[in-house]
């Protein structure tokens, strides 16, 4: 499983970018990255959608998550909220 975010971007990637589960997000962009996480007993395979929100300068770093225990749905609710409050949307530029 590749690194979710990684200390040296490859060679390929712009100095600025991050690498978030093997894909480059520039700066002042907005992007969904899919990460694979381990398959269900089943054999199933999974993924978690990833929402990278880049701000075009550098600062600070948020992570939000939700929905760790599967049940606990207001979590998601309050990261989708959050997702579309007008703050964050200052902090890029969309491409």
């Amino acid at each position: 499983m590749p690194d979710l975010i990684a200390p040296r971007p490859a060679a390929t990637v712009k100095p600025r970018d991050i690498v978030v589960g093997g894909q480059a997000v520039a700066a002042g962009r907005r992007t969904t990255v899919e990460l694979e996480i381990p398959q269900l007993y089943t054999h199933t395979r999974m993924v978690m959608p990833v929402h990278v929100i880049r701000g075009s300068r550098a600062g600070p770093v948020l992570f939000v998550s939700a929905a760790l225990h599967g049940d606990e749905l207001t979590g998601v609710a309050i990261v989708h909220r959050l997702m579309r409050h007008k703050l964050l949307a200052l902090s890029y530029t969309q491409h």
